[in-house]
């Protein structure tokens, strides 16, 4: 028949080849891409500085010897809270400033006694991207560790779901204003 052609069995073969060379480069291509993307996320998470946020200051801030960074816009401000008896200008500067937080549902994963337990939930949840705090809460001497804020309700239930079951815990959302 005139006008077709029919391949040969060793031209589809180096067809093939050729096909599947290309599929292998763009593979390797979008793996490179992705682990750069990746190593940046990683750096931008790693950058944020550890943050355990005394969230209530006015009924006797900080246990003893308990040191707090708070970053906001971009100046941190440490405090140092000292169990020894100062002046009382003294002890007004050592208390750091009550934390407004976000508007929003947050995720509470968990609440330790032990600081390092919660700073381990909190390192872990930030390596898997998310936005997590440890709020200390003097009144019960509790490390909240939180992730959020979220905009809606069902947001923040979906998520909750989702670590749940990454991190086989049982969290709850609850609003800003329950974290005050």
């Amino acid at each position: 028949m005139k006008g077709e052609y029919t391949f040969k069995a060793r031209e589809l073969g180096a067809l093939a080849l050729v096909v599947l060379a290309l599929l292998i480069v763009v593979f390797f291509l979008g793996v490179t891409v992705g682990e750069r993307h990746e190593r940046a996320r990683l750096a931008q998470v790693e950058e944020g500085s550890r943050r355990i946020l005394p969230i209530r200051t006015e009924t006797g801030g900080l246990p003893p010897a308990r040191k707090a960074e708070v970053d906001r816009a971009g100046a941190k401000v440490k405090a140092k809270a000292e169990g020894e008896a100062k002046s009382k200008a003294q002890v007004k500067t050592s208390v750091p400033p009550k934390v407004v937080l976000k508007k929003g549902y947050y995720i509470q994963v968990g609440a330790f006694k032990d600081e390092s337990r919660a700073e381990g939930w909190w390192g872990q949840l930030k390596k898997k991207g998310y936005r997590a705090l440890v709020l200390y809460s003097s009144a019960r001497g509790v490390y909240r560790v939180v992730v959020g804020p979220y905009s809606s309700k069902e947001l923040a239930v979906r998520v909750a779901r989702k670590v749940d079951r990454v991190f086989k815990v049982r969290s709850s959302v609850v609003p800003d204003s329950k974290l005050r």
